[in-house]
């Protein structure tokens, strides 16, 4: 891979996506989930699953009191997994599926913060100023995610695939956002500051060192 081909690609999402206004709200009201195009594991529909039915620490632990979840459904989702997911919105209405999405920065901006997998999506929440937490599914994708929380620019929550207490995790930290301003102000100003355009070729060569 070419890396001023990666270099011009990150720019571009920067300039679209850092152009859309993000206002931090004084409490968390819709989240942006997104796995990616793919999802091996059934991360997004587990925690879904964690969260609104079954008896589990992050029902309990998280307020889900007038919190909307806005889920990305991948391009390549499985079919069996996609009627898993709709029969859960179906159960949950503040459970909303996006199959395709046309405007990506307009739906990201209106969301209080978001859990993502690592990739492009990552590098388009930031850019945005969305206060993200991470999780990864592969080795690569799991120092890439890293780099933005060491940065303070997002929250990595671990590793799908042999982190027992992800969900748990993920949950704690959407508490800690939820009603707490200035910590998610924090993180919005981190990711901005990461995503600028004076750290774009420091997010290429990561991603250069990371796919090789």
């Amino acid at each position: 891979m070419d890396k001023n081909v990666v270099i011009s690609e990150v720019s571009k999402i920067v300039a679209e996506f850092s152009k859309t206004p993000y206002e931090v709200n004084p409490r968390a009201k819709k989240v942006f989930l997104s796995a990616g195009d793919t999802d091996e594991y059934h991360v997004l529909g587990n925690l879904l699953s964690e969260i609104y039915v079954s008896d589990s620490p992050c029902r309990k632990v998280l307020d889900t009191t007038g919190l909307t979840c806005e889920v990305m459904v991948g391009e390549n989702f499985d079919s069996e997994y996609k009627k898993q997911l709709k029969e859960l919105a179906d159960k949950v209405s503040a459970i909303i599926l996006h199959d395709h999405v046309d405007n990506m920065a307009e739906l990201m901006s209106s969301c209080d913060f978001a859990v993502s997998a690592g990739g492009r999506v990552i590098y388009q929440l930031c850019s945005v100023g969305v206060p993200t937490v991470v999780f990864s599914m592969s080795d690569p994708e799991a120092e890439f995610v890293q780099y933005f929380d060491s940065v303070g620019a997002a929250k990595y929550a671990g590793d799908a695939r042999k982190d027992k207490r992800l969900f748990q995790k993920i949950a704690t930290w959407g508490t800690a956002a939820v009603d707490n301003q200035g910590f998610r102000a924090r993180m919005s100003k981190n990711a901005k500051e990461i995503s600028s355009e004076k750290n774009i070729e420091n997010i290429a060569e990561l991603i250069l060192k990371v796919t090789k």
